[in-house]
């Protein structure tokens, strides 16, 4: 049986994410919500170091 902190990893994963502070593409986490992506909140960017909870989810590969 699966413990509710597995079902919760299971729904986030790295994607490629917005800064709209810096304008470049980071890395981040992501968080699934059924088809909804959001960035998981209090990451920051690589590049200049701003909060990127507003970004924009750009890249996400999973498989068909």
């Amino acid at each position: 049986m699966k413990s509710f902190s597995d079902v919760l990893k299971a729904h986030e994963a790295k994607s490629q994410v917005y800064c709209p502070m810096c304008t470049h593409t980071v890395e981040a986490m992501v968080t699934f919500s059924g088809k909804l992506a959001k960035v998981t909140p209090g990451q920051k960017c690589a590049h200049c170091g701003s909060s990127i909870d507003a970004g924009f989810v750009f890249r996400y590969d999973r498989a068909a």
